[in-house]
């Protein structure tokens, strides 16, 4: 007799499919702000004084871990 293997198909949840979504959401803008911090820490001290913001300042915010998200 041969024994028969039912696969029930993986449907996730409404809650377990938000949930993926915030944090893939937030994931994406993790990554956005990280790119923007390194292209701030990029730029000429001419790009910076035409934006009003001292190589000091770009150094700091360049240097805030990626997960460091603004308010």
């Amino acid at each position: 007799m041969s024994q028969q293997i039912l696969c029930a198909e993986f449907t996730p949840s409404p809650n377990v499919t938000g949930v993926l979504k915030t944090a893939l959401l937030k994931v994406r803008q993790m990554y956005g702000v990280s790119r923007q911090r390194k292209a701030l820490a990029n730029l000429s001290n001419r790009q910076l004084m035409d934006i009003a913001i001292t190589r000091q300042d770009a150094q700091r915010e360049a240097s805030r871990p990626f997960w460091d998200l603004p308010n």
